[in-house]
């Protein structure tokens, strides 16, 4: 399952992507789909939730930290928020430490 993250866009690329339009609903396919998951792109901001997509790769990042991902998921960031960007990159560098 590949996911693409984004309150606005569509993907560059036409994969067969799921797109999520806000962090609840990422939440809930994380939760329930995790297993499955094997590509997720992320934008920071989500419109006018409260979360953002910073807040959706800390969930990955804390699977990672308590052993319950055991495959690898590959982690992109298309933001055009540079200050958000910056730190999605930066967990996203923190996960490929920790595998």
């Amino acid at each position: 399952m590949k996911i693409y993250l984004d309150d606005i866009r569509f993907p560059e690329r036409p994969m067969k992507m799921t797109i999520i339009r806000n962090y609840d609903d990422f939440a809930f396919t994380w939760h329930h789909n995790k297993q499955y998951i094997n590509y997720i792109s992320f934008d920071h901001d989500l419109g006018n939730d409260n979360k953002t997509g910073y807040n959706a790769i800390c969930l990955i990042e804390k699977d990672y930290y308590h052993g319950i991902i055991s495959h690898d998921i590959e982690l992109n960031c298309h933001s055009a928020n540079p200050v958000g960007a910056a730190r999605i990159n930066q967990v996203i560098e923190n996960i490929k430490k920790r595998r």
